[in-house]
């Protein structure tokens, strides 16, 4: 309901008043001690902002100043995925996190289509295990007739 009442009809001032609720609200759940809130903080975070859409902060925000905080968010998920939760937070819960996410991070590939290269962010907020370039070269093929390898 916060995210609504920053709307004001100025856009330039709407999103001022989006990037501080929202960057208020990750400083309240960096201060928590306790990983279950964390968790429940950042996930109210991600769904309010996910939901909300924010189109203003998105369209009018100042870009660097909103990928510092959407690297924020997504640097505290990547911390809080990587512990061990399971004691805490339920699996059905953490799927829904990670969903939950993933639509965040949708929302913000689809900016830049709907508001150009000024709205060009990502969110990365789980660490995927990368390929080895071993593995990757071996499954390169070969050309036909030599022992060398295509690239």
């Amino acid at each position: 309901k916060i995210l609504n009442a920053c709307e004001s009809g100025s856009i330039g001032g709407d999103a001022c008043r989006q990037f501080d609720v929202l960057n208020n609200a990750l400083d309240d759940s960096l201060a928590m001690h306790s990983i279950a809130a964390r968790f429940e903080h950042l996930l109210g975070w991600t769904a309010a902002a996910t939901n909300h859409g924010l189109h203003a902060l998105l369209y009018r925000g100042d870009p660097d100043r909103n990928r510092s905080l959407f690297k924020a968010v997504g640097d505290e998920w990547k911390k809080i995925f990587e512990a061990n939760t399971e004691v805490v937070v339920s699996e059905e819960l953490r799927k829904f996190a990670i969903w939950m996410c993933e639509s965040f991070q949708k929302l913000l590939k689809e900016a830049k289509k709907e508001y150009g290269d000024y709205a060009k962010y990502t969110f990365n907020f789980i660490k995927k295990p990368r390929v080895q370039k071993a593995v990757a070269s071996a499954a390169a093929p070969t050309k036909v007739g030599t022992n060398q390898q295509e690239n």
